[in-house]
């Protein structure tokens, strides 16, 4: 089987945990000469799948959190941590941020640039835009989440196909829509950064930076179909984000999800025991229904004067046939069958699945190369013969070994990040500015959806 995280993948795993242990770099750098980092492929809710050796892969995945949305909570008064320091001209703190500023002065969640050319109507419109981005959706702990870190996500995941930015009367059902999915991201990157130093954690980051702009900005080039980070500067800007905006998704996304999988252990060894209780406990996952490939001659009731008549064209079809003339003629010639212009050729058709239960029959109790005797449906007549057929059978447990093997151990990836993340929420407040649709999120895990994705 497949190591869980490839070679690149970990050697950012090595580089967290070192970062944990190592004590702040001082004359010496620890993390010189460290090869490239790699984050899990993501396609859903943050949750980390098994990384592209090739580098960060992210997939499309318009949808909300999981594996479990965290239950939104009545923002505290006075929340303690650092707010993003709001641009002083022309674009005012919102009024639930008020009291919250820090007084450290700017931090990593500062809002990214987004230059602007004040005087005219472009301008305003470009700076009504970069004010709609540092609009407060979210809080999880001492980290906010902004409007423009929501679209990120979407902008990242739809860079291939998106032609034109979100619609306005779009774009705050877009951001209900994403931000569970960003709270449980932002979940996932405060757990690494509580257990890696400060000073640590900065060069970590270094190291995602330099690898973003080295292997994942070609990437998005070609998705873009843009040929500079010039144009790719622009495309974003154009789609409503910015490669700093996609820049932090990324630095983020890579630390939450590798970190966890230094906290998620699930290769352990599965016994032969186990994998026949998984076979025997999924035996109908491995059933294999009777199915047959036939020919048809067919008169319909309707085009014909009476069921005497029907019977009397089909009667002379099928002595032809027993006269030597090929099947596939004889359809072609007489048959009002669907597939009569192809010869009355039929393709595979499973047991049970034909409507007249008297031909499903004659289907699968014929000896195959047989003419049928004449068969009545609602529609008309028939003479079927079968040109093949497998008979109902099971995969035997020898030949799906790895396959309840990489099962079993899905199912267990499954079950320890599902726990990973409540732990998480549990010791986490959060506050939205959608609540109530956080909340709907977090009670849907029948959607398929919000269910998490495949590491595979």
């Amino acid at each position: 089987m497949q190591h869980l995280y490839p070679f690149n993948a970990v050697v950012l795993a090595g580089l967290l945990l070192a970062a944990v242990l190592w004590p702040a770099p001082t004359a010496a750098d620890p993390y010189s000469g460290l090869a490239n980092p790699t984050v899990d492929t993501h396609r859903g809710a943050g949750v980390p799948l098994r990384a592209d050796p090739s580098g960060y892969v992210f997939g499309p995945s318009p949808v909300p959190a999981t594996p479990q949305a965290p239950v939104p909570t009545t923002r505290p008064a006075g929340w303690p941590g650092q707010m993003p320091q709001y641009p002083t001209t022309g674009c005012a703190p919102m009024p639930w941020t008020q009291g919250l500023q820090s007084s450290q002065g700017p931090t990593r969640n500062t809002i990214p640039p987004t230059g602007r050319i004040m005087g005219d109507t472009q301008s305003q419109a470009a700076e009504a835009k970069r004010c709609e981005d540092a609009r407060l959706v979210a809080r999880v702990g001492p980290e906010v989440i902004l409007a423009g870190d929501v679209m990120a996500i979407f902008v990242n995941d739809n860079l291939a196909k998106l032609t034109e930015p979100v619609p306005e009367e779009f774009r705050e059902k877009l951001l209900k829509a994403l931000v569970p999915r960003a709270v449980v991201m932002k979940l996932m990157y405060l757990e690494a950064k509580r257990a890696i130093p400060e000073e640590n954690l900065l060069h970590v980051e270094e190291q995602i930076k330099e690898y973003f702009y080295r292997k994942t900005i070609p990437k998005m080039m070609k998705q873009a179909k843009v040929s500079s980070l010039d144009e790719l500067k622009q495309r974003l800007v154009s789609l409503g984000s910015s490669i700093q905006w996609q820049e932090r998704l990324f630095v983020e996304r890579a630390l939450g999800q590798q970190w966890m999988a230094t906290e998620v252990k699930t290769d352990e060894a599965v016994s032969p025991e186990a994998m026949l209780r998984y076979y025997r406990d999924h035996i109908s996952d491995y059933e294999h229904t009777a199915k047959a490939r036939w020919e048809e001659l067919m008169v319909s009731f309707s085009k014909t004067s009476g069921q005497q008549a029907a019977y009397g064209r089909l009667a002379q079809l099928g002595n032809q046939v027993k006269n030597g003339l090929p099947f596939a003629e004889a359809a072609r010639r007489g048959s009002d069958g669907p597939t009569a212009a192809e010869g009355g050729a039929r393709d595979w058709t499973t047991q049970s699945s034909l409507v007249s239960e008297q031909l499903d029959r004659a289907l699968f109790g014929l000896p195959v190369g047989q003419l049928s005797p004449i068969l009545k449906s609602k529609v008309g007549l028939h003479i079927i013969r079968v040109v093949e057929r497998t008979e109902t059978h099971w995969t035997p447990f020898t030949e799906v070994q790895d396959e309840i093997r990489k099962a079993m151990q899905e199912d267990r990836w499954q079950g320890q990040s599902q726990a990973y993340l409540a732990r998480l929420t549990k010791k986490t407040p959060v506050w939205t500015a959608y609540d109530k649709a956080a909340a709907v999120a977090a009670r849907n895990p029948r959607n398929p959806d919000d269910a998490p994705r495949s590491r595979y």
